[in-house]
């Protein structure tokens, strides 16, 4: 059974199912007093809520499913700015984009822990920020999941996100929000205004140019379709992918696509799940991983893309760009290895290779101090 406050839907009803660790049962006669709901024990040992879903509401998990442009998003993470927590009420508002409901421009949240007795618990100003940082993001992107995100909003390379991460009080992520939005607000009106003046423009000069500047814009709406559009796709799911631990997915989700059409943002995810996954020792993953950061630069990044995709040559050729010793040493020995293993490669080219890798390897191990077939920590 899940330790997770669960919450499901009917048309007028909610149910918050509470595991036996989260409430007090010798508290029962007290959540039944506080609590605006039918309350019961069940057999399994947890505790469910059934309350009244609020008329002509729509919860938040819905509402960001939606279709919605960036100032939209805004929009909707700025109402959330009703949403206050006090560690001197007695009363926990559980933060869930399942357990917020809108009504209108009025925001509610349905079900609240009581301190002490009832999830959420414990709860601090500090949990309290965690998880209206976590929903934020799940606003405004919607493909992440909010459960991940509570203790995982750093970890994503977005620089939107960063900048919520970076927010110290739930002040400075109130007013970061409202600045992204007057931000994009006035970007939109603008180029409203734009488009509108050059449609009239277009149209006053005639089916000839109108003509022309269909095509181009159709094409750059083919090119926005189908060669951003699906990176941008594939970069959200591996982010997701990332957050979870699943670095298998990570390098899946990106697999089809060359390194030059990847952002900056989906470089990083990559390279860091490559390190994850490459036969490391833990210590050397640690210390690799300690050097990769979403605003490295790309020749770094590229290095163990490269090289997690079996791409030896171009990795080797980058770590010598970079001048690392340590990292042009782990490509040399992945070179060898691979040569090593090629079973249709001629058996003179093979010998060759081997000797010259060999070589290079010996050279570069008394270098750094390291024994043939060792590698030193990254």
């Amino acid at each position: 059974m899940s330790d997770k406050i669960e919450i499901k839907y009917s048309k007028e009803k909610v149910k918050v199912i509470l595991p036996a660790s989260h409430f007090s049962r010798q508290k029962l006669s007290t959540i039944e007093n506080y609590m605006d709901a039918t309350v019961t024990l069940e057999d399994s040992g947890s505790l469910s809520l059934i309350y009244d879903k609020p008329k002509y509401s729509y919860s938040l998990k819905d509402c960001i499913t939606e279709e919605m442009s960036e100032v939209k998003r805004l929009e909707l993470a700025q109402k959330m700015e009703s949403l206050t927590f006090s560690e001197h009420h007695f009363k926990v508002p559980y933060i869930h984009p399942k357990n917020i409901f809108l009504q209108g421009s009025v925001v509610k949240i349905l079900h609240y822990g009581l301190e002490g007795i009832m999830s959420p618990i414990p709860y601090t100003l500090e949990t309290f920020l965690m998880s209206y940082k976590a929903l934020i993001v799940s606003i405004l992107r919607p493909k992440l999941d909010f459960d991940l995100l509570i203790n995982g909003v750093a970890a994503i390379g977005d620089s939107l996100i960063q900048d919520i991460a970076a927010c110290e009080t739930y002040d400075e992520v109130v007013k970061y929000v409202n600045e992204a939005y007057d931000k994009a607000y006035q970007e939109e009106k603008k180029t409203k205004m734009v488009v509108s003046k050059r449609s009239w423009h277009i149209f006053s000069i005639g089916m000839g140019i109108f003509c022309a500047a269909s095509i181009a814009l159709g094409t750059f709406a083919a090119y926005f379709y189908f060669w951003s559009v699906p990176v941008q796709r594939a970069t959200i799911n591996a982010q997701s992918h990332f957050i979870s631990k699943h670095y298998d997915d990570v390098a899946d989700d990106l697999q089809k696509f060359q390194v030059g059409r990847l952002g900056k943002e989906a470089k990083y995810v990559l390279a860091s799940s490559y390190v994850h996954l490459d036969d490391l020792s833990e210590n050397q993953k640690a210390s690799v991983l300690n050097t990769i950061t979403p605003s490295s630069e790309d020749n770094l990044l590229e290095y163990w893309i490269y090289l997690g995709r079996g791409n030896y040559k171009k990795s080797l050729d980058l770590a010598q760009n970079i001048g690392d010793d340590q990292l042009t040493l782990h490509a040399y020995t992945n070179l060898y290895e691979q040569v090593r293993e090629d079973k249709n490669m001629k058996g003179a080219d093979k010998q060759k290779k081997l000797s010259e890798y060999r070589k290079e390897i010996e050279k570069l191990s008394k270098k750094l101090g390291v024994k043939v077939g060792e590698e030193k920590d990254e």
